[in-house]
């Protein structure tokens, strides 16, 4: 008799098994997203608990050991019963069935209905070994002579069909073209065969047979193992393509980007010189009117006269004219100078008050300052942004001839999420059109002789510089308001006032 050569067969299979195992639930640990690989590994990890056990008992068969088995066979079928389900699992995961929840739901019942069955001692009416023997490749085996309860009967009838499943599944996925599966599929297929001839041996007893599903765990374990090594061989070869693709691709666009940014720069010399071009027409306009005057008067201080204080009024135009040319040539130059700041706290009420001293306005024009109090707590440069009020309450005043109001409103409001400090300059004039609104900040841009145009450009470039937004609103004969949007240091630092309010009206 060579009982304890099989045995020793089946311990080395589920040596195997395990050692299978454990690649496939490595294999899992570093991409946790299949979970197939886990699934699959515990089922191989259950057939060589069902290959040990069985070794086990075929290593108990010996000359003077009792006759009647015990509950090695009820863990060899327990093991399986677990390994199934799993495997069914896995074909289900592997193969991305729609059915899967559905159908795991009915297969791990079975699952659990079927071990209850088995722990209840209900599951065999007869497990003992006879005295005939098998001849298995010259090795004399002894026989089992098992028979199960009918409920029992049914699962060694459903686990074949459930390993078949996981058979079809493989298949059809090599048929669509998946053609790793290849090999996990006629692994499948040979463990499906020895499936059905443990259950009609050892679960029917139908006929004379040993346990053969180890070896076809092993035929599944190959095949799958295969499958997997050919998965991830292709993964790799795509990622090659895909890595030189992206290699391509990156050069292609950095030679974009350099064609953009050459473009780019074409674009923007050419705007330079349109802009350069637009202002020179401007510039030319601004000047030709004063130099014509001043020349007039100068021609006329040549000429005879019998009015004693002629010259003295020629000589008062020319100078009014040379200082609305220096006026002009300034605003040109705060224009066109980079906006550099000088960062430092700045104190509102301070530069309002230097501004509103500064600046000249109509007859019986009254000016008010309301403020939430505590003032706002600003970070920026302090003579940039006085000179930007400056010139937005120059022109608040030039827009009001005489009997006006000027009312600036200081407070703290979020804009996007940001706490800013809002800044409402609004005056009582003729106001403006849609239209002059909309042109309001484009340089040399004015509705009022004499003047520059440059006040509020410059007032929204130093803006913008802070970080802030400059809006103009108008329409006829309700006045303008400019308003002024500007992020404040942190929020810790801006406490919003509780109704108290301070004001200010300049004589």
């Amino acid at each position: 008799m060579h009982a304890l050569l099989f045995a020793g067969l089946l311990y080395s299979l589920a040596v195997v098994l395990v050692l299978s195992a454990g690649f496939f639930i490595h294999a899992w640990s570093y991409r946790r997203h299949e979970t197939e690989s886990l699934l699959f590994g515990l089922a191989t990890l259950f057939f060589a608990s069902y290959a040990g056990a069985a070794g086990k008992v075929y290593a108990s068969l010996t000359e003077g050991v009792p006759t009647t088995l015990g509950t090695d066979v009820d863990i060899s079928v327990g093991s399986t019963i677990v390994a199934v389900a799993l495997l069914i699992h896995f074909g289900l995961r592997y193969a991305n069935s729609r059915h899967e929840r559905a159908t795991m739901a009915v297969v791990y019942g079975l699952m659990i209905a079927f071990l209850g069955l088995l722990v209840s001692g209900h599951w065999w009416t007869r497990a003992t070994v006879g005295r005939a023997e098998l001849d298995l490749l010259g090795l004399r085996v002894p026989l089992l002579e098992l028979a199960v309860a009918p409920l029992a009967l049914a699962y060694h009838l459903l686990a074949p069909l459930g390993i078949g499943l996981v058979s079809f599944l493989l298949g059809r996925d090599y048929a669509r073209g998946r053609r790793e599966s290849r090999p996990a599929f006629l692994g499948s297929l040979v463990m499906t065969a020895t499936a059905i001839n443990d259950a009609l041996a050892l679960g029917a007893g139908w006929m004379d047979t040993v346990p053969l599903l180890p070896l076809g765990c092993i035929a599944q374990v190959y095949g799958a193992t295969h499958s997997v090594l050919s998965h991830y061989g292709r993964l790799s070869s795509e990622l090659q393509q895909h890595t030189a693709t992206l290699h391509r691709r990156s050069e292609q666009l950095a030679e974009s980007m350099q064609e953009r940014e050459r473009t780019q720069e074409e674009l923007v010399r050419s705007e330079q010189l349109a802009m350069i071009g637009e202002l020179t027409a401007v510039i030319a306009e601004q000047v030709r009117a004063p130099l014509r005057t001043v020349k007039q008067a100068s021609r006329k201080l040549h000429e005879p006269s019998t009015d004693s204080n002629a010259p003295l009024a020629l000589i008062e135009t020319i100078e009014v004219q040379l200082a609305g040319l220096d006026e002009l040539v300034a605003s040109l130059l705060d224009f066109a100078r980079p906006v550099l700041l000088q960062s430092a706290v700045v104190d509102l009420k301070q530069l309002f008050e230097r501004s509103l001293a500064a600046v000249e306005g109509g007859e019986n024009v009254e000016c008010r300052i309301d403020c939430e109090l505590p003032w706002p707590a600003l970070t920026g440069d302090p003579d940039l942004l006085g000179q930007a009020l400056s010139n937005l309450i120059s022109n608040g005043m030039q827009a009001m001839d005489r009997d006006g109001e000027l009312t600036i409103r200081v407070m703290t409001r979020q804009r996007h999420g940001v706490a800013c400090a809002t800044i409402e300059i609004t005056d009582t004039g003729e106001g403006m059109s849609a239209e002059q609104c909309e042109q309001a900040m484009t340089p040399f841009f004015t509705t009022r002789a004499g003047l520059s145009g440059l006040g509020l450009p410059i007032a929204a470039r130093v803006i913008e510089a802070h970080g802030g937004v400059l809006r103009m609103g108008s329409s006829r004969g309700t006045g303008t308001t400019a308003t002024v949007l500007l992020p404040l240091k942190t929020e810790d630092e801006l406490p919003l006032g509780a109704g108290r309010r301070w004001s200010s009206r300049p004589p």
